[in-house]
């Protein structure tokens, strides 16, 4: 058990870098590590540790926490660290994908990078299918797909949670405002219902498709 502490001494962080020493790892590795486990990560290697991190890097190395002293010492000044800063490790902690709106944030990156869902999927590796179930749907990604999906927008996974209201803003701005359209005379609204009739003919060909086409079809008409 590490000794008390003096009243005024404010314990201090553990960094990845000294974990990473501790296990005789690269922090690069390690960072890599904690990423595709979920983890954003601001400063990298001088990132603070939290006691979810330590968790995860136990996991993955099998490592007997009880067993290795350095490492109880490890979530001791970890615990302690996090309930003298409690809003602090929040930037590190690990992101639920099944309650953020991963769908949402990956619509506003791609339009924000000007891209189609199908040139974001043969960039990120992926069926264009599979990027309209995650934007209409909402749906979580597995995380070896949302590390490809970063690395085709050409974003971190901290800028994809954090950057996200900046480029929603932007979108918003650069958006065009279209003008209320006049009203039409009545003889031009009569020949429109008319004109709208060819669409009963669309609509035949569509019911005319098979089940597995009908719900392509729709997939690409929600897309547009």
């Amino acid at each position: 058990m590490p000794p008390q502490r003096m009243n005024s001494e404010k314990s201090k962080p553990i960094r990845i870098y000294q974990l990473a020493h501790h296990l005789n790892l690269a922090s690069s590795t390690l960072i890599e590590e904690l990423v595709r486990e979920g983890f954003i990560l601001n400063r990298q290697h001088l990132n603070p540790l939290t006691e979810q991190m330590l968790d995860k890097i136990e996991t993955l190395h099998s490592v007997d926490s009880g067993a290795d002293p350095k490492l109880k010492d490890f979530r001791f000044t970890i615990r302690e660290w996090e309930q003298e800063n409690p809003s602090a490790p929040i930037l590190s902690r690990r992101i639920d994908m099944h309650q953020e709106p991963i769908g949402k944030k990956l619509r506003i990156w791609r339009k924000a990078k000007k891209m189609s869902q199908k040139a974001l999927a043969d960039l990120a590796g992926v069926s264009p299918v599979t990027i309209n179930q995650l934007e209409t749907r909402d749906r979580a990604p597995r995380a070896q797909t949302f590390t490809m999906l970063l690395k085709a927008l050409g974003i971190t996974e901290a800028q994809f949670f954090t950057e996200i209201e900046r480029e929603k803003r932007k979108l918003e701005v650069e958006a065009p405002k279209a003008a209320p359209a006049p009203a039409a005379p009545p003889s031009e609204r009569r020949r429109a219902v008319v004109l709208d009739n060819i669409d009963l003919e669309l609509i035949r060909l569509v019911l005319g498709l098979n089940f597995d086409e009908k719900i392509e079809v729709l997939k690409y008409i929600r897309s547009l």
